[in-house]
């Protein structure tokens, strides 16, 4: 015995295809958002890291340590040039000058 068909198989096929059309748009706009909420998230947190990190104020003896350290490279620069001046040779070939504006 055969049931009568109450839908059409064009109308059948053609629901089908909107309901399946549908969903891809639905997962194509569900991975889109969550994509870019992942993303934005990601940024935010590596941000409050970075914030957090910069505003973090360093121990005492870490500061006197760093000052202490900038203060001996400015001095063994300045020891450094003090000694060229006294050698009194040429930075590019290492030989005395010969020149001296004093003895003019």
């Amino acid at each position: 015995m055969e049931y009568p068909r109450l839908v059409e198989s064009n109308v059948k096929a053609y629901l089908y295809n909107t309901l399946n059309r549908c969903h891809e748009y639905k997962t194509s706009i569900f991975s889109w958002v969550f994509n870019i909420s992942v993303f934005l998230g990601l940024v935010f947190i590596i941000g409050i890291i970075l914030y957090l990190k910069r505003k973090r104020e360093l121990p005492e003896w870490e500061k006197e340590a760093k000052m202490l350290q900038e203060q001996n490279y400015v001095l063994s620069k300045i020891r450094e040039y003090q000694m060229d001046q006294k050698r009194q040779t040429s930075m590019i070939t290492d030989l005395p000058f010969t020149y001296n504006p004093d003895n003019i």
